[in-house]
């Protein structure tokens, strides 16, 4: 309520990029250099346990959890999608189209944003790619797509820096059930996102 910083945790040597929360309130945090980490602050001080990943690439960009806990990331300098297991320590890829982005769970779908405009459709518990998603309609042609989220009502939204007129970025708003472009909205010059874009993961307000 007021601002204040109410905890500090050191992680030496360790530079956040990305961050989620899971289904236990503890916090993923994700460095480009390919480790991830999580807080528990069930315990006082809170405990932070460190995993380095074995990828093929250590440019970790985003991270999502998904309903059993698991840790689904993109690589930004690989064209795949990871999941890590906690519990086993075992890390899966799945290929997919290039320059992987940003990552969103929504049950038992996945959203993975492109750099070129696209989105793939993935499973994350079999990690598989279901389908994919042109955002190149409606008169406008989304680039650096750096941002996907899913909302309240069931729709996507995906997040590019460039693609509107005079250079400004734009927000893309997909139907993942039919594939279709549903809305491209312009915004700021440059927009970035990282994690729950809609706050769709927000506790609801008493009275609201």
């Amino acid at each position: 309520e007021t601002g204040a910083t109410l905890e500090t945790v050191p992680i030496p040597g360790f530079a956040p990029y990305a961050a989620a929360f899971d289904g236990r309130g503890r916090l993923w945090l994700a460095s480009e250099a390919g480790e991830l980490a999580v807080v528990d602050r069930g315990s006082s001080p809170p405990t932070v346990t460190r995993h380095l990943l074995n990828l093929a690439c250590y440019e970790i960009y985003g991270i999502a959890v998904t309903d059993d806990d698991a840790i689904l990331g993109s690589g930004f300098g690989c064209d795949q999608v990871f999941r890590f297991e906690p519990s086993t320590e075992s890390v899966a890829r799945l290929p997919t189209l290039p320059s992987t982005r940003a990552v969103a769970v929504d049950g038992d779908r996945a959203y993975v944003a492109h750099t070129d405009g696209r989105m793939s459709i993935v499973d994350p518990t079999q990690l598989a790619v279901l389908d994919t998603v042109d955002a190149w309609s409606l008169g406008l042609s989304p680039l650096e797509s750096i941002g996907v989220a899913a909302d309240s009502v069931g729709t996507v939204w995906m997040f590019s820096t460039h693609g509107a007129p005079n250079d400004r970025g734009v927000a893309t708003r997909i139907d993942p059930v039919t594939r279709s472009v549903l809305a491209q909205l312009p915004v700021g010059v440059g927009p970035h996102t990282q994690g729950d874009a809609t706050g769709r993961g927000l506790p609801p307000r008493a009275g609201a």
